[in-house]
């Protein structure tokens, strides 16, 4: 019997929130990287010298202060399933036989999908586990637990996305709580985050070496002033007597002054060095996603403008060449140093890298199983397609540009002054740069076959998505209705660029691109993967395990009528819609999980946000 109190949820807040943090939240690029993936396992804890420290107050979870680190442990209830589904992650009224359970706050959901998301990276080895049973944290039912069983409940949370969980976890991983206590001064006015020392003797302790420090500086100091103006005195007293040694005593002090100036001044400028580092450090990763976001901004912008010159002459864009154009300029800025730059084209949409693709793809079950025809398509001469198949005669060019683009790479990467060329860094570029893969896996013909395989896929799946999207908004009155609606009230003005914070902040919106993804299915294929033991049965080595997410998206289940396109089954997403996210994957998933993921997601929701502020009332209108 599942048990329920009122009382139960005004505990879990005081289990799981941390309002303090989240207020800080802001600002905490100022003291801790900004990744929420920075936590160590516990062996790395273990081996920096750091003692683990059980603490249940959730504020100081994942907190340091010198050879400490202040870990909660997992309340035995967070390993029941029927505790999730009854009180963290209801299920609808009609799965439950009509019975209303009263739903959390979306704060304590949050607070507790990013709590536990921490465990995902604290555990991540057998050792680690070995340390989690030692030091208390798993409870006592948890044991007899192997990492298996262990990893199976919760790898599922390492697919948490960052907007899905409280502020405190959404960038930010261990923090450092000398700098929380410093912090805490100016923005949470209040003397400091959190009192660790008990006893007046430790808390002196702390300005002993300082105190000293300045002690001695103020005694060198004064004693060469002294001794200084003493031999001041002498020589223009007595010029006969010691004299050398008066002169030096006073050229010994100047120097002694300065060297102290120089050395307060020294500290001072490698104090404010560490400072601005850290800050640079801390900004750099906002930065660079700003900018590229920012890119990806822009060419939606381009893609519009391009788009209303059409509606302006009167003639209509085919949509699936518009989305195509739209990708590769993307996928191409992220991954080469150079872009395609197909929406700056004069004239129509590009369309025939799309086909070219497309054309390419639809015997690639073949090209799989036959493997030996991939040379013979290298190999073949440009103008043989060029007469036979219009689709593989662009394509070969296209590879052609691509095995350019990776010679030019290499070649950078073989100067003698590449580290201080500045370039401009790229998803390829980074191959050469990994020091994890072997040299002789960085010519340009591995680089051309990773830069083939990201530009297809950053094209094709991306492009799918968007028009599929685009034909079920506009087949459904009450879709486009609310879409509109919620768009309206967020961006006010159709011709401003909303941000891709702005749109993750429309839930109606994000249940669209969660359903747009569920239809689309991202890679159809099955998708092998080699283990040797799932689920207790032992398979022979070397055994594949395939799966494709139609087994999945399809599941009548988990997803009933899942062939209607229904954006209302992920809202509200703090509940139906954290519950049905466990079970999308069109991106994939575990070690097999698309390295583009977030970037695809935030080309959909940015770019349907835009599309339909801008044209949809015209386009609805008008679709008939």
């Amino acid at each position: 019997m599942l048990l329920y109190h009122p009382q139960l949820y005004l505990q879990l807040d005081r289990e799981f929130l941390t309002p303090d943090l989240d207020r800080l939240a802001p600002h905490l690029w100022l003291l801790a990287t900004q990744s929420s993936s920075h936590i160590n396992p516990l062996h790395e804890q273990v081996l920096k010298g750091c003692n683990i420290v059980i603490t249940e107050n959730p504020e100081l979870h994942l907190t340091w202060t010198d050879n400490r680190i202040f870990i909660k442990p997992i309340p035995p209830y967070m390993l029941s399933h029927a505790f999730w589904i009854t009180h963290l992650l209801p299920l609808p009224s009609d799965c439950t036989g009509g019975v209303h359970i009263e739903p959390p706050s979306n704060a304590l959901v949050k607070a507790v999908l990013g709590y536990m998301r921490t465990y995902y990276y604290l555990i991540r080895h057998e050792s680690d586990l070995h340390i989690a049973k030692r030091s208390r944290l798993l409870p006592p039912s948890a044991t007899d637990i192997t990492l298996e069983q262990f990893y199976a409940f919760i790898a599922g949370f390492g697919d948490i996305e960052d907007n899905q969980v409280s502020p405190r976890y959404s960038c930010y991983g261990t923090l450092r709580l000398s700098r929380l206590n410093l912090w805490a001064k100016i923005f949470l006015h209040r003397f400091q985050f959190y009192h660790i020392n008990r006893q007046y003797s430790e808390y002196f302790a702390r300005f002993y070496a300082p105190i000293l420090f300045y002690f001695g500086i103020l005694t060198v100091v004064l004693s060469a002033m002294q001794v200084g103006l003493q031999a001041n005195t002498d020589v223009h007293q007595d010029m006969h007597q010691w004299v050398v040694l008066q002169k030096t005593s006073l050229w010994f002090s100047v120097a002694t002054l300065m060297c102290i100036c120089v050395i307060v001044t020294a500290m001072t400028l490698l104090f404010a060095f560490m400072l601005s580092r850290e800050l640079v450090f801390a900004t750099k990763g906002i930065i660079s996603r700003k900018r590229f976001m920012q890119k990806v901004g822009n060419l939606v912008n381009k893609l519009c403008k391009k788009s209303a010159k059409y509606q302006a002459a009167g003639k209509l864009p085919i949509m699936r060449n518009v989305y195509a154009s739209l990708t590769t300029d993307v996928i191409s800025d992220y991954s080469f140093p150079e872009r395609c730059n197909f929406l700056s084209r004069p004239g129509d949409f590009d369309g025939e890298h799309y086909y070219a693709w497309m054309t390419l793809s639809r015997p690639s079950h073949c090209l799989k199983q036959f493997h030996w025809l991939f040379p013979l398509l290298d190999s073949m001469p440009i103008w043989v397609p060029k007469y036979t198949s219009p689709g593989i005669y662009v394509f070969l060019k296209q590879q052609n540009y691509l095995h350019e683009q990776a010679k030019m790479i290499h070649q950078q990467h073989e100067h003698v002054d590449y580290k201080e060329m500045n370039l401009r860094p790229s998803l390829i570029r980074s191959f050469t740069d990994s020091n994890l893969l072997p040299e002789d896996q960085k010519h340009p013909a591995r680089i051309k076959g990773e830069a083939q395989i990201s530009i297809g896929a950053g094209t094709l799946t991306t492009s799918h998505a968007l028009k599929v999207g685009t034909y079920h908004i506009l087949a459904d009155k009450h879709v486009f209705d609310n879409l509109m609606a919620q768009l309206k009230v967020v961006i006010p003005d159709p011709d401003s660029l909303p941000t891709l914070q702005e749109s993750e902040r429309i839930p109606y919106l994000m249940a669209i691109t969660y359903q747009t993804l569920r239809i689309c299915y991202g890679v159809s294929h099955r998708l092998s993967r080699f283990q040797p033991r799932v689920q207790g049965a032992d398979y022979p080595a070397g055994h594949a395990d395939d799966m494709t997410p139609l087994q999945v998206h399809d599941n009548e289940e988990i997803f009933p009528s899942s062939y209607d396109f229904r954006p209302g089954r992920w809202l509200p997403l703090n509940t139906n819609g954290l519950r049905l996210l466990k079970s999308l994957v069109p991106f994939g998933g575990g070690s097999r999980k698309c390295v583009g993921m977030e970037l695809g997601k935030a080309e959909v929701l940015t770019t349907i946000a835009n599309v339909f502020r801008r044209f949809g009332s015209r386009w609805f209108c008008g679709r008939r």
